[in-house]
């Protein structure tokens, strides 16, 4: 979880955490800023294959945002301010691996 304030998100992914392994599998996880949408994005990877999916709402109007990604053992949610706003079943569990989370933050003007 973390605490965003995106004014506007151009040019690449915007890192806010990240649990990332450099090798056949990619990421474990991670919730980036959207480069052409403007909301959350949250990412994983299982037997070494892509999923992901969209908040429904966008962050990028200035003002701060309670950012979270859970998963249960079935369901992926990705909470904004406090409520679920977008959720996904894979149907099976993600990759693991034991490397250090990732928590970015930068200031843009």
């Amino acid at each position: 979880m973390a605490w965003v304030n995106i004014p506007k998100v151009s040019g690449a992914w915007q890192i806010i955490a990240s649990k990332e392994h450099r090798g056949p599998t990619g990421r474990n996880y991670g919730l980036f800023g959207h480069i052409n949408s403007g909301v959350v994005h949250y990412s994983f990877t299982t037997n070494a294959s892509w999923k992901s999916f969209d908040a429904k709402t966008v962050v990028t109007d200035g003002d701060w945002h309670h950012v979270a990604g859970t998963y249960d053992g079935s369901d992926f949610k990705l909470y904004l301010d406090g409520a679920v706003d977008a959720q996904v079943s894979p149907g099976t569990k993600p990759d693991t691996h034991d490397n250090f989370l990732f928590i970015w933050g930068m200031r843009h003007r």
